[in-house]
């Protein structure tokens, strides 16, 4: 399966599937790729 998902963290949730954090915040991403030979990239952008 190949694909891309955009979630937006921002206080107030405005943006592609938004989430709202209410304030200023930092993250920790935990992810697997259980298939050998897998690829997995992260893009975070901060504005």
């Amino acid at each position: 399966m190949t694909g891309t998902d955009t979630v937006t963290l921002s206080p107030d949730g405005e943006g592609k599937n938004g989430v709202p954090s209410g304030k200023p915040f930092y993250a920790v991403l935990r992810a697997y790729v259980p298939v050998a030979g897998a690829d997995m990239a992260i893009k975070i952008e901060t504005r």
